[in-house]
């Protein structure tokens, strides 16, 4: 980036964006931190299980033991990086990690040189099946960039709808990086920045290939997106296989499991029809259902850290469910170490998908000490105890204040406002009659979300009882799983982001179980001889079904790019007023991104930069200044960590410094950057100062300043600028 950061004149600066443009410069970023979380997600899972040998570990395939790798590092890394960055700092734990990558790659020459001695190195050539793999991989990093990355054409630039939620992420990632574990809130910023008390660990993970090469936060975000998709393929032959059971054709099952990653719900269907009755173009296709189930590429692109917590959850119930009857104490020992600290990663990751996964975990851990004894039941009561240990340091944080009203969990039945509101206009007003609606309602919108998985659990479960659950002990732990799982988001809801985020997420637990499901079914439509043993009605429906599930995640990412140039070009209306102003925003979103450019080149990493947190500019700095702020929002990010009643008595002075210049005119600015510890103050032309000739947005000297912004060394501290 260094042709954007020594700012030549105007003309030679924008011929250079011209030439190589914000839109190759993110995807050159994102792979970038994706070759550097290399360095995280393989290593440490290829040492742990080499010097454990955990489960056979040495014996498995070139191809088996690399998928391993992958999950068992996704599992650990996040709790080693958390922990490591705590005791010692970024710098020494970035270097543990390239020791670890060093070490690896010494055993695998050193595997290579021997497999090569012995002449059976074809091992480690790579099959038709690896080939189909890593083509579908490539095409996961081609769908994520198109719509993780800003889209510059000509003067005008699109952010992705998904910068509706990392605008949030990116700035927490940076925190990170700048403050360390655990990592400082950043939208709350005087008194002393209070630590974050909310789940961390993916921003901690985010910040290591920030400060080991120069990476933004946004572009390591996105890299960390590609991993979460790379993570959830890895596991899902090993489900296959050792969960499942499938032996025959477990290759296809596998690819055909992954390529079901790309397949969501009938979404398709009631997101048309609620879009023409409500005359509204929403920006993601889930958002029809306000307690989404949201596809596998809309979890990978939004919310990778609670795939990974997915993953982590997973992986540790794998290692438990792997154990053979007659396993040693020094293998119970090294599975429980590796479930406990996995368990440990997941928690910190996403705490309502553990809080899921963990209800199902109890209950199947009481069910082995009943039907296996207490050698078993101590391994799962072990990690689980481990799990607590290596998270003490985590739950101490979580004890900061909470925002008042926000409940983590509480009992709600997961209900569906739209159908409500339709039956009322129906002339259904009984309040009885309303309530017992909710659970067919709920049927019929499961149905709707999970699509052919639906069709899928059906299947399955009709199997099941003509078998009379004549079914190994591992697939009742599925059924256990799913249903269990799925009563918990049903009838249990949080609210502590606004947003049922325990129905929203948790639900990936069942998710996963009816994809595990789906893929020895759905390869039932493609076996050796091209003729389905499910039945001609089976076959008809599932390929339907697989048809509008297709179509509908590709409807999901045409709306994640679409809605920005639609609504600048005044095609849509905007339905949320997250950034800009239609139509017309690309070319301010342009302009805003090389100033803000410039402002991180002319202020320190440590600088406390305020700009107007009551306009939909805001975030656009999340996502471009990665700098702390006194008070991002109006609650000063309260939620992520801090007093919100200490954030009420200070917002409205920083609220009137931006907003009623006939108000802070009259202020000493310095004095008032001093007392809120702000270092540098920013303007744009949406805000009311700058239309104040009489303001300190014309009474100051700027650090720099164009047409969009003026930025001001503003305090005590001004030489430091």
């Amino acid at each position: 980036h260094r042709d954007l950061h020594s700012f030549p004149t105007r003309r030679s600066s924008d011929l250079m964006l011209r030439m190589r443009g914000y839109t190759l410069t993110d995807i050159c970023g994102a792979l970038e931190a994706a070759a550097l979380f290399a360095l995280f997600f393989l290593p440490p899972g290829f040492l742990l299980g080499y010097a454990s040998n955990v489960l056979g570990f040495w014996g498995r395939s070139a191809a088996e033991r690399f998928l391993w790798s992958i999950v068992l590092s996704l599992s650990i890394s996040p709790i080693l990086a958390v922990l490591l960055v705590r005791v010692s700092s970024l710098t020494v734990a970035a270097a543990l990690f390239l020791l670890a990558a060093a070490a690896s790659l010494l055993l695998v020459g050193r595997e290579l040189l021997q497999a090569s001695g012995k002449g059976d190195g074809k091992s480690w050539i790579p099959d038709r099946t690896a080939w189909i793999a890593l083509g579908m991989m490539v095409i996961w990093v081609v769908l994520a960039l198109f719509a993780l990355v800003d889209w510059q054409t000509g003067d005008r630039l699109y952010v992705s709808y998904l910068a509706y939620d990392h605008s949030v992420r990116t700035i927490l990632v940076d925190a990170a990086a700048r403050t360390g574990v655990p990592p400082k809130n950043p939208y709350f910023g005087f008194g002393g920045a209070p630590v974050l008390r909310y789940y961390y660990y993916w921003y901690v993970v985010c910040a290591l290939p920030v400060h080991l090469a120069g990476i933004a936060p946004r572009a390591s975000l996105n890299g960390s997106v590609l991993w979460s998709g790379f993570g959830l393929a890895a596991l899902i032959p090993l489900y296959l296989k050792h969960f499942c059971q499938e032996r025959q054709n477990l290759r296809l099952k596998s690819i055909v499991g992954i390529g079901l990653l790309l397949v969501t719900g009938y979404d398709l269907i009631p997101f048309v029809l609620l879009s023409r009755w409500l005359h509204a173009l929403w920006g993601d296709m889930e958002w029809w259902d306000t307690n989404q189930v949201t596809s596998w590429i809309g979890s990978f692109l939004w919310v990778p850290h609670h795939v990974v917590s997915l993953i982590a959850c997973l992986t540790g119930f794998l290692l438990l469910s792997m154990l053979p009857d007659d396993a040693g104490v020094r293998e119970r020992i090294w599975t429980a170490l590796f479930a406990g600290a996995a368990f440990s990663s997941a928690a910190g990751l996403s705490v309502y998908v553990t809080f899921v996964f963990c209800t199902f975990a109890v209950v199947w851990a009481l069910t082995i000490l009943v039907v296996k004894g207490p050698n078993e039941f101590f391994t799962y009561l072990g990690a689980g105890a481990f799990s607590v240990l290596l998270a003490i340091p985590y739950l101490h944080d979580l004890q900061g204040p909470s925002t008042a009203g926000s409940r983590f969990v509480f009992f709600a039945f997961r209900d569906y406002p739209v159908a409500q509101l339709w039956l009322r206009h129906q002339g259904v007003n009984n309040a009885m009659v309303l309530k017992l609606s909710q659970l067919p309602i709920l049927i019929i919108v499961y149905f709707f979300e999970f699509g052919v998985y639906f069709l899928v659990g059906w299947y399955c479960l009709r199997r099941e009882m003509t078998n009379h659950w004549n079914i190994p002990f591992r697939q009742r732990a599925a059924w256990v799983m799913f249903a269990l799982c799925l009563l918990v988001v049903s009838v249990m809801a949080s609210n502590t982001t606004g947003n049922n985020d325990l129905g929203s997420r948790g639900i990936m637990v069942v998710q996963f179980v009816l994809l595990i499901w789906a893929a020895p079914v759905i390869s039932e439509l493609v076996p050796p001889r091209g003729r389905s043993r499910l039945g001609l009605g089976w076959t008809i429906v599932l390929s339907v079904s697989l048809l509008l599930g297709a179509l509908g995640t590709l409807l999901q990412l045409g709306l994640l790019r679409a809605y920005a140039p639609t609504v600048d070009a005044g095609l849509s209306a905007q339905t949320e007023p997250w950034i800009g102003h239609a139509p017309g925003f690309g070319k301010r979103t342009l302009l805003l991104r090389k100033s803000l450019e410039r402002l991180k080149a002319n202020t320190s990493l440590s600088a406390v930069v305020q700009y107007n947190p009551a306009t939909a500019d805001a975030n656009v700095f999340h996502l471009y200044t990665d700098r702390q702020v006194a008070a991002g929002d109006d609650g000063c990010g309260a939620t992520f960590g801090g007093e919100l009643e200490k954030c009420k008595q200070v917002y409205p002075y920083i609220d009137a410094a931006f907003n009623k210049p006939a108000t802070s005119n009259g202020w000493n600015m310095d004095q008032f950057c001093d007392t809120f510890q702000i270092n540098v103050l920013v303007a744009t032309d949406s805000d009311p100062v700058w239309k104040d000739a009489r303001s300190w947005v014309w009474t100051r000297t700027p650090l720099f300043s164009d047409d969009t912004m003026r930025a001001f060394a503003c305090g005590s501290h001004i030489q430091r600028y």
